[in-house]
């Protein structure tokens, strides 16, 4: 059987095996009859709050539900059923290692070891999530990750001595991407007011209309950007989005800004800087790349377990040699965010072809290559942007907020039109059923000496 990884970020569920992984969003639309998990839950949320819930990975308890569906009772019934539903998206799924929140305690940890035992999976090992998204390359010192989930962001501190552990963690409770997005829609709100006369609340309709254009709104490299609700439409400046996300997230960027001045290097997951790519465009910030939790996990195998049973990991030894501070400073200035948009061929199937600076067209697959785009009518297009990549989506493929059956995904999110890439995404296109009909990895190739 194949180790399966599943890390508990309820922002980014994620379930790895060596060659697949497969995330889902912390949300659930609990209906008499069924239980709907992820995206298509959060394009409910607005319309059906009664019945929407994203606490209860956040807050693993037997915290009481109120519903019409017998089967589910309290927070951990909706824990067992969205674990359920990830595991079946990767094969034959037994023996597990969790990557656990710094804020569950041990009652969560127990109470997480006995839902898995119900979704008969064999736990080998609970690590701490900032232990695994850090490749041990550095030398002695103190090092800060970033990162963020559904209710709070998190900035904890690595110490890297003979081995590797946890040191101050700072958690900024209500400044997570749920709470990001309800700041930004009462803001967005109260500019439709002074325009149009137009409360986007006063309807459930008109206020999911709203929530499902966020995402793009954020994202967004324009200018400018047109908010259209119930037929009325406004420009919203980019750097006036800008600086409203920069408010929200004051006392965490404080905090970054005190560690660095201690010359604290700080790193930064990518679900962090995908959501908010233009907060963390700095040489000083950098990204941690996804790829390493399966690796570092697999080659520390003898540390998650002994005599005792199953217990909380929260240190690691050095995986690779220590090296000397200015090398280690030129290999992360190397890994920044400077860095990720230096893209030179996209991965499919094993082969890897180059961009050249020219469009591609992904949906013109012709015999195990990539048709350079020779149409307009062209539905998904890689294209250069400045000095970036861009994934523009039209006809058949633009992604439509109400609609659930979404076929190109980023990094397993439904992909915007628009939207910039970076090194190391992954795009892909499937079928109506769900299948992957093929999967495109956006890497930087070295020129040999």
């Amino acid at each position: 059987m194949p180790l399966t990884i599943i890390e508990l970020n309820d922002y980014q569920l994620t379930v790895r095996q060596k060659h697949s992984h497969y995330s889902e969003l912390g949300f659930a639309q609990i209906t008499k009859d069924s239980v709907v998990f992820g995206e298509e839950a959060w394009l409910q949320a607005r319309i059906s709050p009664q019945a929407s819930f994203c606490h209860y990975w956040q807050r693993l308890s037997y915290e009481e539900v109120h519903c019409d569906n017998n089967y589910i009772n309290n927070f951990a019934d909706l824990a067992y059923m969205q674990l359920q539903n990830l595991v079946s998206h990767v094969d034959h799924c037994s023996d597990v290692i969790f990557v656990v929140p710094s804020s569950y305690n041990q009652e969560q940890l127990s109470l997480l070891l006995g839902i898995a035992q119900s979704c008969h999976l064999n736990v080998l090992g609970l690590v701490n999530k900032t232990l695994v998204r850090f490749e041990h390359r550095y030398n002695v010192g103190r090092y800060a990750i970033l990162d963020i989930s559904l209710h709070h962001s998190s900035l904890t501190e690595l110490l890297v001595n003979h081995d590797v552990s946890l040191g101050n963690m700072d958690q900024f409770t209500h400044k997570g991407f749920y709470d990001l997005y309800e700041q930004l829609a009462q803001w967005l709100n109260h500019q439709l007011i002074k325009e149009h006369r137009l409360d986007a609340f006063y309807s459930a309709v008109t206020e999911q209309q709203l929530y499902n254009q966020l995402s793009k709104l954020i994202k967004n490299s324009q200018n400018y950007f047109e908010l259209i609700i119930d037929g009325k439409s406004i420009n919203v400046a980019q750097k006036d989005i800008n600086q409203q996300i920069e408010e929200f997230f004051t006392e965490l960027l404080a905090s970054c800004s005190k560690r660095s001045d201690k010359n604290i290097p700080l790193f930064i997951t990518s679900r962090f800087a995908n959501l908010c790519p233009n907060l963390f465009a700095s040489d000083t910030v950098h990204l941690l790349n996804d790829a390493c939790i399966y690796s570092l996990v697999t080659a520390n195998m003898a540390n998650f377990s002994n005599d005792n049973g199953v217990f909380l990991v929260t240190r690691l030894p050095l995986v690779k040699e220590t090296k000397t501070q200015p090398e280690a400073a030129k290999q992360s200035i190397n890994n920044s965010l400077a860095n990720k948009y230096e893209i030179s061929h996209i991965l499919l199937d094993g082969r890897a072809f180059p961009l050249n600076d020219h469009s591609l067209s992904l949906s013109c697959l012709q015999k195990g290559r990539i048709a350079p785009l020779v149409a307009q009518s062209a539905s998904i297009v890689l294209a250069p942007n400045a000095a970036k990549w861009q994934l523009n989506l039209t006809n058949a493929h633009l992604t439509d907020a109400h609609l659930n059956t979404q076929k190109v995904f980023l990094n397993d999110q439904p992909a915007i039109d628009g939207q910039i890439v970076l090194q190391g995404d992954q795009i892909t296109i499937k079928q109506t059923d769900g299948k992957n009909k093929a999967c495109f990895v956006l890497i930087k190739v070295e020129e040999e000496m």
